[in-house]
C-alpha cells in the first residue's frame, strides 16, 4: 500500500509540473534603488520580441536601459543578461526564459520561467510572459 501511494505521489508531481508554468524569482532588494541597467544583447535568442519586452518592462518601473553587444559600457552599474528558448507544438511559442541582474559580478535579482508540455498560458505573447517576471524582480 505504501509503494502505491509513493508511485501515485510521484506521478502526480510529474503530471502537475507539466501542466503549469514554473516560475522562479529572486527579487532585487528595493534598497538598491536601481535607476539604469545595461542589457547585454544575446544573439543566440531567436525570439526578437524578448529584448523589447525587457526594455519596456524596466521602463515601466522607471528604470532606463541601454543595450550593448560585446563590451559592457563603463557607466553600467547593473548589467542584465537573458536567455530565451522556443518550442514548437502546434505553433512556435516562448517556452523558457531567464533574466538576471548583476552588479559587480554578483547576481542581485533573477527570474525564470518554464512551460511544461501541457502547461496553460503557452499562447500568451512574449510581453505577457516577460512582464510578470520583471514585475516580480522589481517589487518595491
Amino acid at each position: 500500500m505504501n509503494n502505491r501511494l509513493l508511485i501515485l505521489c510521484i506521478f502526480a508531481e510529474v503530471f502537475l509540473s507539466a501542466c503549469a508554468a514554473v516560475v522562479e524569482v529572486k527579487p532585487a532588494n528595493p534598497a538598491l534603488a536601481i535607476q539604469h541597467v545595461c542589457i547585454q544583447e544575446n544573439p543566440n535568442v531567436a525570439v526578437g520580441e524578448v529584448l523589447q519586452a525587457l526594455r519596456d518592462g524596466f521602463d515601466r518601473h522607471g528604470i532606463s536601459t541601454e543595450v550593448f553587444k560585446d563590451t559592457k559600457p563603463a557607466n553600467c552599474e547593473y548589467m542584465v543578461t537573458y536567455l530565451a528558448d522556443t518550442r514548437w507544438e502546434w505553433r512556435v511559442f516562448l517556452s523558457d526564459a531567464q533574466i538576471r541582474i548583476e552588479k559587480d559580478g554578483r547576481y542581485v535579482a533573477s527570474a525564470s520561467l518554464h512551460y511544461g508540455k501541457w502547461a496553460t498560458g503557452k499562447d500568451q505573447s512574449v510581453k505577457e510572459k516577460i512582464d510578470p517576471l520583471i514585475d516580480e524582480m522589481l517589487i518595491k
